[in-house]
């Protein structure tokens, strides 16, 4: 599979990841963000590379990352790094999720992991929650093996107003765990909603 129709594959599939997260039976617990009750604001460099706007949100992608809408026509925002020549493009995806509205930390973790385990994933980790833009957000990371590619992806689970965001990364296993953290929170830190 080229590296553009596996980069259309993954985007598509991340529209399954997070369903049914939402939460209506929620208890005041599950409202708090995870972990030690507070998310953190990252403290990573902005990313400064190609910017990606919607009629929602705004953000910058890795310097040297290309905003391509046919590989992902699912998606709200897309970007590639059109330099990584393994097989595997790494990317970052968004996508609209209305099943996260209103739904508490907890809710969103046992929806997330339950639709992960489903959709075969491995390795899924609630990691500590995020700060994008004054919005708390869950984290989530994985891995997935699509015809014989194996991938890690960490997720970015953003309930906001009456609906809900996922952001989902992608990245090849050579990439190490630090450098695929520290692109995610560059994007996140770059990350604006609209007014």
């Amino acid at each position: 599979m080229s590296p553009m129709r596996l980069i259309a594959a993954l985007a598509l599939s991340s529209t399954l990841l997070l369903a049914g997260c939402g939460g209506s039976d929620s208890s005041d617990d599950d409202k708090k963000p995870s972990s030690d009750g507070s998310a953190a604001t990252s403290t990573a460099q902005a990313a400064t590379g190609e910017k990606q706007t919607t009629d929602a949100f705004s953000f910058s992608a890795p310097d040297g990352w290309e905003h391509n809408d046919q590989a992902a026509p699912t998606a709200l925002a897309f970007a590639y790094d059109p330099q990584d020549n393994d097989g595997f493009a790494d990317n970052v995806n968004v996508i609209e999720d209305k099943t996260l509205a209103g739904a508490g930390a907890g809710d969103i973790e046992r929806g997330a992991k339950a639709s992960l385990e489903s959709a075969d994933a491995e390795d899924i980790t609630v990691g500590d929650p995020i700060t994008i833009d004054g919005v708390d957000a869950v984290t989530i990371t994985s891995t997935f093996n699509l015809n014989g590619n194996k991938y890690a992806v960490l997720q970015y689970a953003v309930p906001r107003d009456d609906t809900g965001y996922v952001i989902t990364f992608s990245y090849s296993l050579d990439r190490p765990e630090s450098e695929q953290a520290e692109i995610a929170e560059s994007v996140a830190a770059s990350w604006k909603w609209a007014s």
